[in-house]
């Protein structure tokens, strides 16, 4: 046997027996941005009997009564709501659009050997929403919305266009995120989706956030409040003290230079 012949024997036998991995990466089962169908082109791919829909949910995680409620939803707030899009002035039915994309496992490439993060998980589930945003374009101005959800990560993200994002602020996000991520990190994603997709079409509507704005209000009538009373108080000394300044003798200090009595 040549030479060569026993070196290539000896790397298959290093690679068989030593525990090295023959595969670099991990082959977990997962969904990629990529390779994620578009629910209005591609119906077929997005599971749900290949009908036409805003929610794309390939490996039919939701029952067909969930998704049906969902996609209600999601069509409901394309007929109710309205979008003042300054880039779209000469546009019509300029609606808000809200798209649901459901996997049970995101794929992330990793080094065999290495461990995948929550922080992991969290930047790969936001690239995944934002990449089907600009890929899709659902919306003419901007007034579209990305609702992305990963079962098995325990992962949600949301994905906004600039106009969305004058009513879907970061601090209403906040308060969404507080109501329904317990959902999602309880694998509840049917919930957890409801809840979401029904909150954006009331923060389009001027629904959601009104308990927030009441609360901002009174914030305000209090520091109003606040500031007047200050200035009452501060105009009372000033006149306190402007009496008192004018019931002393003009000439006192007349008197003490010149010694009178």
């Amino acid at each position: 046997m040549r030479l060569y012949d026993h070196v290539l024997l000896c790397i298959i036998f290093v690679i068989c027996f030593s525990g090295v991995p023959v595969h670099l990466y991990s082959q977990e089962p997962g969904w990629t941005k990529f390779s994620f169908p578009n629910p209005q082109r591609d119906p077929e791919d997005c599971g749900h009997h290949g009908n036409k829909s805003w929610l794309c949910d390939p490996e039919n995680i939701l029952s067909s009564e969930q998704a049906a409620e969902i996609e209600n939803i999601l069509v409901e707030t394309q007929n109710v709501t309205s979008c003042d899009c300054r880039g779209c002035t000469n546009q019509t039915n300029v609606n808000f659009i809200v798209t649901v994309a459901l996997v049970p496992k995101i794929y992330i490439y990793k080094s065999a050997r290495s461990v995948v993060t929550q922080q992991d998980l969290e930047a790969v589930s936001h690239e995944f929403a934002d990449y089907l945003l600009h890929r899709y374009q659902y919306g003419k101005c901007g007034n579209d919305v990305i609702l992305f959800a990963s079962r098995d990560d325990r992962q949600f993200s949301v994905a906004i266009g600039h106009e969305a994002e004058f009513f879907l602020t970061p601090r209403s996000l906040i308060k969404i995120r507080s109501e329904i991520g317990q959902h999602f990190d309880n694998g509840d994603v049917y919930t957890g989706i409801l809840s979401a997709v029904t909150i954006f079409r009331d923060v389009f509507l001027h629904q959601y956030e009104y308990s927030v704005r009441i609360s901002f209000v009174l914030f305000l009538v209090f520091v109003g409040i606040g500031v007047c009373a200050l200035l009452f108080v501060l105009t009372q000394m000033y006149n306190f003290y402007k009496l008192q300044s004018m019931d002393k003798p003009k000439h006192k200090r007349m008197v003490w230079v010149w010694g009178f009595v």
